[in-house]
């Protein structure tokens, strides 16, 4: 029944002085027998369909694996947590770990965990292509392995790093690289950012906020010139003020996607020299009060066929937000628009973010630019907690377009667009004649006057029952001081009209 060494252990009679030395002799068979069991599986495992692949493909399904799983290990708390996609795979069998060991991509996309295991990854990584992403804190401990991975430049592939403390940026020049995110460094010199003509994506957000040396215009525009396969491109702090000498207008033919944060007089002389054929996604945040858009918009147009074309839908958001140290207030209008296309075109939510940072501004001068640029296929009207606009303003920029067929206002109801709304007695056209969806979410019909509710529930309604031609829809949503009596009051003087309420939450 038994294998013949276990038999005979089994059949031997021991007396207590033996003990010890029996004792010996079975930890030393268990031993055996494990080993056979090893052996055994390790046979079984071999002959398995899986570790019949060879080793290039069965790597290239260890390096799939680990990058899918990191996707949810990497926000663990624990270091070990982060390491788990690598220990699954180096502890299943013998053959799985021997290949893992020998697969430099199975290492090289590097993870922070702890400074030993990142060491580990650096050295199994072999010549593998680098690729690294981390957020260094201040006084942060993986700063020298950083600091020692980046030396190899050669094999970066894909760098992302976010600081939170005055470094300066200290790197080499690296051919592969094709990915390069650098947040919060402090870059004095153009020169000393790794630029490369393998770069696809690349994105600079400086603290200092600006160059001291090596950043001529023509050296930056060089530099952009010598990446034509960059499709994605970020300068936030760094493009100089100054006017640009003059320049042969540099094609991006494939940038897609264009992220620029500086003051108006520089994002305008930049657009002034470069064509953007390919552009689809363009935000811009404007480190200056600057809110008359006419020059940026005919510098826009330069650089940019599609802004040729005349405005089809807007969106203005006014947003406040804490951030930094001290929990600083910032404030931000934000406009949105997309242009118009070939009838039958793919509809477009958004081609173009613009960000207008401060508090207690006008949004009129940034409606009246775009105004000016053309809004007469404009079918689309958001409004999100926007500040004053005068009746005057909507009469001039929105009540005659002929395709206007939505308006959406969120939080506050400016009073302008209901005097605006109203058709006066004995005109011969209705303002906003196209208008079919009125949407207002999350409104406060409460007036600040204490003991006032009604007002602008009757304001709203008189003006839209001044209207011969009237709104198809009324959408009320979240509304607060806005009862079902009240929706009731506007079908019973408006009974073509159709009206949805929801409550606000409580």
């Amino acid at each position: 029944m038994w294998p013949l060494p276990t038999e005979r252990l089994l059949q031997v009679e021991t007396e207590p002085p033996e003990f010890d030395a029996h004792r010996q002799r079975v930890d030393t068979r268990l031993s055996e027998i494990k080993g056979e069991i090893q052996a055994r599986e390790g046979e079984v495992n071999r002959m398995l369909p899986v570790n019949l692949l060879p080793p290039e493909i069965l790597s290239t399904i260890l390096v799939s694996f680990v990058s899918e799983t990191r996707r949810s290990t990497d926000n663990s708390r624990t270091a070990l947590g982060m390491m788990e996609p690598w220990l699954t795979v180096t502890r299943v069998c013998r053959h799985w770990r021997d290949v893992a060991m020998k697969c430099g991509r199975l290492w090289s996309n590097l993870s922070f965990s702890s400074l030993t295991f990142t060491q580990l990854m650096l050295e199994r990584s072999l010549q593998a292509p680098l690729s690294i992403s981390i957020y260094l804190k201040e006084n942060h401990k993986f700063l020298d392995i950083l600091t020692t991975a980046l030396s190899q430049s050669r094999r970066l592939r894909s760098v992302d790093i976010v600081l939170d403390e005055h470094i300066p940026l200290e790197t080499h020049e690296a051919p592969p690289l094709e990915y390069l995110s650098l947040d919060g460094f402090h870059i004095p010199d153009w020169r000393s950012i790794p630029l490369s003509p393998s770069l696809t994506f690349l994105c600079i957000r400086a603290k200092n906020g600006k160059l001291t040396t090596g950043a001529s215009l023509e050296k930056i525009m060089s530099s952009l010139a010598a990446m034509p396969l960059l499709n994605y491109l970020e300068v936030s702090g760094l493009l100089p003020s100054d006017p640009y000498p003059p320049l042969p207008t540099l094609t991006l033919k494939h940038l897609k996607t264009l992220r620029l944060s500086a003051p108006m007089p520089a994002i305008n002389a930049f657009l002034q020299v470069v064509h953007l054929p390919k552009l689809k996604d363009l935000q811009i945040t404007f480190k200056d009060q600057s809110r008359d858009l006419s020059s940026f918009l005919r510098a826009l147009s330069s650089s940019w066929d599609l802004t040729r074309n005349e405005v089809q839908s807007l969106r203005l958001k006014y947003s406040e937000q804490r951030e930094g140290y001290g929990h600083r207030l910032s404030c931000l209008d934000t406009l949105s628009l997309a242009f118009s296309r070939p009838e039958g075109s793919k509809p477009i939510v958004t081609d173009m973010v613009l960000n207008f940072p401060g508090q207690n501004l006008s949004v009129e001068p940034i409606l009246r630019s775009i105004g000016r640029a053309g809004l007469a296929p404009l079918h689309t009207l958001e409004f999100d907690s926007v500040g004053p606009v005068h009746a005057s303003v909507w009469t001039e920029l929105f009540s005659d377009l002929p395709y206007l067929r939505f308006i959406t206002i969120r939080q506050a109801l400016p009073r302008g667009f209901i005097t605006a709304l109203k058709c006066p007695a004995g005109a011969r056209t209705t303002p906003f004649s196209a208008l079919e969806n009125l949407v207002l979410d999350g409104v406060n019909f409460r007036y600040t006057t204490p003991g006032i509710s009604m007002g602008p529930i009757l304001d709203l309604l008189e003006a839209m029952a001044s209207r011969p031609k009237q709104i198809k829809k009324l959408r009320m949503y979240r509304c607060l001081h806005f009862e079902r009596s009240d929706m009731e009051l506007f079908q019973t003087r408006l009974p073509d009209l159709r009206v949805a309420w929801s409550p606000p939450r409580v």
